[in-house]
């Protein structure tokens, strides 16, 4: 899509700091391939998201109904959810992918930090998977001051500190 925000939103501190972007994917309910809708959004600090004006809840553009709720950040496995959602067109609808009996489509949970569910880090190549070749991957960009797929702590400097997250 071509939504855009503006700079003054990057710089809010503190737990709602917006520390990048994420894709959202609304899925058909009788098929989990079929994108019904998807879109642009901002991921702040504490794990919401929210729009790209930094702080209002997401507005489905779809009629109501259920769909399978699919998010993407650009180098983290995306996580969908295990069970359609009922969704309301045109409110805000709450989806808590950190809770203890949220079922996943596909895996039978992501990591835990501190008792709440994390997407996976360190895809570095982009292929929706960790393993060896985003070792490679973030190695072979290493020193670079670069928004990419090899930050895989997130601070725009590509180094042994991102290797590290890929194993």
């Amino acid at each position: 899509d071509s939504k855009s925000c503006h700079d003054s939103v990057f710089a809010k501190t503190g737990a709602n700091a917006i520390v990048d972007w994420i894709w959202v994917e609304l899925r058909d309910p009788s098929d989990t391939i079929t994108i019904r809708a998807s879109f642009s959004a901002l991921l702040q600090r504490d794990g919401d998201i929210v729009d790209v004006d930094g702080h209002s809840g997401l507005f489905v553009d779809v009629p109501s109904g259920d769909y399978f709720v699919r998010i993407k950040h650009r180098n983290h496995l995306s996580l969908m959810s295990g069970h359609t959602l009922a969704l309301e067109k045109d409110e805000v609808n709450v989806v808590d992918f950190t809770i203890g009996d949220f079922p996943f489509f596909g895996i039978p949970s992501p990591p835990q930090i501190e008792g709440f569910y994390v997407a996976l880090g360190a895809d570095a190549d982009g292929s929706d998977g960790v393993d060896a070749s985003d070792r490679s991957e973030t190695w072979n960009n290493r020193n670079q001051q670069v928004y990419g797929l090899s930050d895989c702590n997130m601070d725009t400097y590509i180094d042994a500190s991102d290797r590290s997250y890929t194993w």
